[in-house]
């Protein structure tokens, strides 16, 4: 065992993969049941049960790839051990275990939990790409999320949700860093945006602009990127598709605006959260399944970009491990 996995526990398991070795899987997919900055509806730690739970009851086949999440090799971890009240320590603990992931030549799936643990994963990641010689601009940081996150603080707080991303700038400098879906953002993050040159696509851009002119916009951001890290926060949706969450933002995005952009991304994927969803305040459990649905497709286009797409042989007792409803 690996000092890090002292870090983690047992818990239900992402499309039933915890029984897959985890040296031919190729993503490792955990948990941070943590929410401890919470600022308006809390919750958020019950998350990645709620996920996982999803993941293991709806299908896995993405038509717009023809990639089924299902034949791709993928072990579950497990849960990060979070210490409540505690965002030091438990950032701590996510960028150990993210280093391990990391170092094993595998890519990061972390499921939330509180936004402001994507700084943890982001570091480490980072921190991989440059020891490997990445230059200043090859990597960059893509967060799908309805607010900036760029208060330098918030209720006293500097590890906060609503201070992620500026945590993510002050480490990987603003040019690496592009925001999808903002419609929530205040006077002063807005004057650090100007500032700072913060590259974001509003929300307002992708619904009046439409699909083409984001994707062109895109593509000229990362034209010369070689790696991305990709965090969606499940508040970028619009609460009619996305009502289980922390705080949620009027006039968002659809799950295929969502999608479609994702598909759109270049740069190959290097690690994924998705965080925020919050089933306390979730209706019948429709945020979940949208959660569990962004990761099939997040992984799939992970999947498709990778030049060793290995695939679990087919076989009765795998057929038959999961329940369709």
């Amino acid at each position: 065992m690996m000092a890090w996995e002292l870090y983690l526990q047992p818990s239900y398991s992402f499309i039933g993969e915890s029984f897959v070795r985890r040296n031919e899987a190729l993503f490792w997919v955990f948990g941070v049941p943590y929410d401890s900055t919470a600022s308006y509806r809390p919750g958020a730690r019950q998350g990645p049960q709620s996920v996982r739970y999803a993941s293991q009851n709806i299908e896995t086949y993405s038509p717009r790839s023809g990639v089924d999440v299902e034949d791709v090799l993928i072990t579950d971890i497990g849960d990060v051990s979070v210490v409540h009240g505690d965002p030091g320590t438990t950032l701590k603990r996510v960028g150990l275990v993210v280093e391990g992931i990391v170092k094993e030549s595998k890519i990061p799936i972390m499921i939330g939990g509180e936004h402001s643990i994507t700084f943890a994963a982001t570091l480490k990641a980072v921190k991989k790409e440059k020891d490997e010689g990445f230059a200043e601009g090859d990597f960059m940081v893509v967060v799908f999320d309805a607010h900036a996150d760029l208060r330098e603080a918030y209720l006293g707080e500097r590890f906060s949700h609503a201070s992620v991303s500026r945590r993510i700038v002050e480490e990987v400098g603003p040019e690496n860093l592009l925001q999808i879906g903002v419609r929530a953002i205040s006077k002063e993050e807005k004057q650090f945006v100007s500032k700072n040159k913060v590259v974001q696509i509003t929300a307002l851009e992708v619904l009046k602009d439409g699909l083409k002119h984001v994707l062109r916009r895109i593509t000229d951001l990362t034209s010369t990127v070689e790696k991305v890290y990709v965090s969606v926060d499940m508040d970028v949706f619009d609460p009619a598709f996305a009502p289980g969450v922390g705080n949620p933002e009027p006039e968002g995005l659809s799950p295929t605006n969502v999608f479609d952009i994702i598909w759109g991304l270049e740069p190959k994927i290097c690690g994924i959260d998705v965080m925020e969803l919050c089933p306390p305040f979730d209706f019948n459990g429709i945020t979940a399944v949208l959660a569990a649905k962004t990761l099939f497709e997040l992984i799939a286009k992970a999947y498709t970009q990778n030049p060793i797409k290995a695939k679990r042989e087919k076989n009765k007792l795998y057929k038959n491990k999961k329940r369709r409803v």
